[in-house]
């Protein structure tokens, strides 16, 4: 378990007490018959970190009352609630995790980004009982298969680096895992310049195209506290995204 973890549960912990998911809740309260008992958030949030892990009837009622309040309306926020009911298993699945291959930082965002996508995929009209048990083996699948994808990008990626060092000025790109095609390092440099901000170009050049990680650009910036770390860090893993979107949207309507 990485400290980067313990860090981001604690900041969860700290951000569903505030006043904006007090009101939240209290709105939500009177929808949902499940709810009556627990007069706020804190108190439901007690409750459950109580029950026992083989107790799922009341937690079931209670997941499907918070997924159908974020299935609504104000996503993140009902999201942020949900991870923390579920902390405990994302916890177990972490320390489940072993891979040397990869920082630990990238495993624990793996582990909330599976959550996140598992959550999402909740459909009123199919999920009508056993929900735990289903966020659960969704979020576990989640996890290993994107594991699985991650280890076999960062090994192409590491072989495609050195070709670049044995043969400058071109990659031929291809492996098992993605369809055998060939381009310009220049080109592709050219296009980040031409169509990408300039920091979504660093960031794509240092970690896509070098041996750069996020998490070790942003431990190289003096910042204070674990707390600013992670929201820069969440905000350049969002520019990255965006320019690799970016960029693969040129490469594809670019003449062959």
């Amino acid at each position: 378990m990485s400290d980067h973890f313990r860090t981001l549960a604690k900041l969860l912990r700290q951000e569903v007490q505030g006043p904006a998911y007090a009101r939240l809740y209290c709105d939500a309260r009177p929808r949902h018959p499940v709810l009556a008992a627990y007069l706020d958030l804190p108190s439901l949030l007690a409750a459950l970190a109580k029950q026992s892990d083989d107790d799922y009837s009341e937690r079931d009622a209670i997941t499907l009352a918070l997924l159908r309040e974020r299935a609504a309306s104000h996503e993140s926020q009902w999201s942020a609630v949900l991870a923390v009911v579920y902390l405990p298993m994302l916890l177990r699945l972490r320390r489940q995790l072993v891979c040397a291959e990869l920082p630990k930082d990238d495993l624990d965002q793996l582990v909330l980004e599976a959550f996140l996508v598992a959550i999402a995929s909740y459909r009123p009209d199919s999920w009508r009982g056993r929900t735990p048990i289903r966020l659960t083996h969704l979020t576990r699948r989640r996890v290993f298969k994107s594991l699985r994808r991650e280890l076999t990008d960062r090994r192409w990626r590491e072989g495609q680096r050195d070709l670049a060092q044995a043969s400058p000025g071109q990659v031929p790109a291809g492996s098992a895992s993605s369809a055998p095609v060939s381009f310009q390092v220049d080109a592709v440099l050219a296009a980040l310049a031409d169509h990408v901000s300039e920091e979504g170009a660093f960031l794509v050049r240092e970690t896509e195209l070098g041996s750069e990680t996020l998490y070790s650009i942003v431990s190289r910036m003096n910042l204070e506290s674990d707390e600013e770390r992670e929201r820069l860090y969440q905000r350049l893993k969002r520019v990255r995204s965006r320019a690799k979107k970016r960029l693969r949207d040129v490469i594809s309507a670019s003449p062959p």
